[in-house]
């Protein structure tokens, strides 16, 4: 997969919901957007959107984050989406859609360093253990309620 920073809006947009299994109102509420906006990106010919844009470059740089410590795409699609005790009990997405993005890339950072992760749990192992399963790069944790794309 071409790195993110090199490909147009649109291009990256579609990674992120392809590759996390994000949908347009994740997008949307990561972007302060209606999901009806982010369907209609994929037509657009141009980049008008730099409130977006930043909101976008945001949520790139913590699912890199997040996947760079080994944490699975879909387990990254659930962090995203749960109420998260560093930002006061929102969820990611909503802080991004907020524009508090440095607040989102500070939690996922404290992620990294070994605190608290998906539910609380801790999301990384100590270092003579591997991650847990559902956790790692190609497993597929247990889906949380059900999202239609909207």
């Amino acid at each position: 997969m071409e790195p993110l920073e090199f490909k147009g809006p649109r291009a990256r947009v579609s990674d992120l919901r392809e590759r996390y299994g994000l949908t347009a109102q994740d997008i949307a509420e990561a972007t302060a957007s209606d999901p009806r906006s982010v369907r209609r990106w994929a037509t657009q010919s141009e980049d008008r959107r730099s409130r977006v844009d930043d909101h976008i470059r945001h949520l790139e740089q913590v699912t890199t984050s997040l996947t760079e410590i080994g944490v699975s795409d879909a387990s990254v699609r659930i962090w995203l989406r749960e109420p998260n005790p560093y930002l006061h009990g929102r969820s990611p997405l909503a802080e991004l859609g907020a524009g508090h993005g440095g607040a989102v890339v500070d939690a996922a950072q404290a992620l990294a360093e070994g605190a608290v992760g998906v539910n609380a749990a801790p999301l990384r192992a100590p270092a003579e253990s591997p991650l847990p399963e559902t956790l790692v790069e190609g497993a597929d944790p247990a889906p949380t309620a059900n999202r239609a794309d909207t």
